[in-house]
């Protein structure tokens, strides 16, 4: 009997160890295989929310970029006292550097009037242009007499340059200047018709008859009047020269540089050309 009961004991413990072992084993294969799914949701969840962060973060940086970009908006004083500079021909490797850094020590804004064909040649000088501050305009691609052109050369001219700067710099033109102040009716119904304000000067600095920075500087300062456009051209050193003088002297008048985009603002009514006062 004795024996019996041991068998029987025995029996009992090992079918309730076997229940046991069974029951952990569930357990480890069934409860890992949920934790693992439960992992995997919780690392999609946390992806998806990381995307979700990366996205909103895109677009507080696009919102404050907007923010920047419409905090620069100059708003001007019509009782100020405004030139509105503006450079044709360029960009040239060694004039127009030496320009932008007088521009920036005397915190002058300009308008450079471009040729497609030198932004080609030097297109990050066309956006040290543009990232400083300054605006950009439209002079042609390769500085033709458009009044001897066909209707279709002469747009080219103009719509060629505007994809060559807005490829360089992300700015698509508004301001278009003819070489040589040469226009005809045809060019400013084409261009007006374009959305393209036809500018162009009331003071030659005749920087590229006389190449002298003292000339440059007196023929300026002798012309210089409230709200004018002035002509100079970043190609020629001497133009670069005679700017750090001609800077001061405005300055301590009384004067501010602006583009003549904000100029044109200041224009009870829009004149188109522009020729200043």
């Amino acid at each position: 009997m004795k024996a019996r009961k041991r068998i029987r004991w025995t029996r009992f413990v090992a079918v309730i160890l076997f229940f046991t072992i069974m029951l952990g084993a569930g357990y480890y294969f069934l409860g890992g295989q949920v934790e693992e799914h439960g992992q995997a949701e919780n690392l999609a969840s946390d992806k998806a929310r990381f995307e979700e962060n990366d996205d909103s973060e895109d677009v507080i940086e696009e919102e404050e970029e907007e923010e920047e970009l419409e905090n620069e908006t100059v708003t001007l004083n019509p009782d100020g006292k405004y030139i509105a500079l503006t450079f044709d021909d360029g960009p040239s490797v060694k004039v127009t550097p030496r320009v932008l850094q007088t521009l920036a020590q005397h915190e002058a804004k300009a308008t450079f009037f471009m040729l497609g064909s030198r932004v080609e040649m030097y297109p990050n000088i066309a956006a040290q242009v543009v990232a400083e501050g300054h605006e950009i305009a439209n002079h042609t691609f390769s500085h033709p007499n458009l009044k001897k052109l066909t209707h279709n050369e002469m747009t080219e001219e103009i719509n060629k340059t505007n994809k060559i700067i807005e490829a360089a710099t992300g700015v698509t033109p508004t301001l278009f200047r003819p070489p040589y102040g040469i226009y005809s009716q045809d060019i400013l119904n084409y261009t007006a018709s374009e959305n393209y304000t036809t500018i162009m000067w009331s003071v030659d600095s005749l920087d590229w008859k006389s190449r002298n920075p003292a000339a440059i500087k007196n023929e300026i300062l002798n012309k210089i009047a409230n709200k004018s456009v002035v002509l100079m051209h970043d190609i020629h050193t001497a133009t670069a020269e005679a700017l750090p003088e001609i800077l001061m002297t405005l300055k301590k008048e009384g004067y501010e540089f602006v583009t003549v985009s904000e100029l044109l603002s200041l224009k009870s009514e829009k004149v188109d050309p522009y020729f200043g006062n």
